[in-house]
């Protein structure tokens, strides 16, 4: 039968069963909230990587789908919201959503919002002088 002191010792046993496997995967383990019954308990498990920009490599193995560039991961570029215009962070893509696909981070309060790829690519005209390009790199005329 499952307690709320069980669990208890429980989850600080786990916690320190997983640090092998955090440090042999070079990854965080969370444990989240528990629910529990007579016979059974459930919890979320969260898994993050701790590599150094695994970010950044994320975005690099997606960014051609989206019209980008490897080197345009952390462009920080400005973009009118409700709250007035606000400066963002390029970071990564959220490949569920269709849409609204692009992600930045607002660069004053962290908040992430979603972005279309026409508006990036907008954005990217204006701001960066980005362009597109050829496997090569080379500038595509129109």
């Amino acid at each position: 039968m499952f307690t709320k002191p069980l669990l208890k010792v429980m989850r600080e046993e786990f916690a320190k069963d997983i640090q092998g496997f955090e440090k042999k995967f070079n990854v965080k383990v969370e444990l989240g909230s528990i629910s529990f019954g007579e016979c059974e308990f459930t919890s979320k498990l969260k898994v993050t990587s701790n590599e150094e920009n695994s970010e950044q490599k994320m975005f690099e193995n997606s960014c051609q789908m989206y019209g980008l560039q490897n080197n345009h991961y952390g462009y920080v570029f400005k973009a009118r919201t409700k709250n007035g215009l606000q400066e963002f962070k390029l970071v990564g893509f959220d490949n569920s959503r269709n849409k609204y696909p692009i992600k930045a981070i607002n660069t004053i309060d962290g908040k992430t919002l979603l972005f279309t790829t026409d508006a990036i690519k907008e954005i990217a005209w204006k701001q960066f002088q980005l362009r597109e390009t050829d496997s090569d790199g080379n500038p595509i005329v129109k």
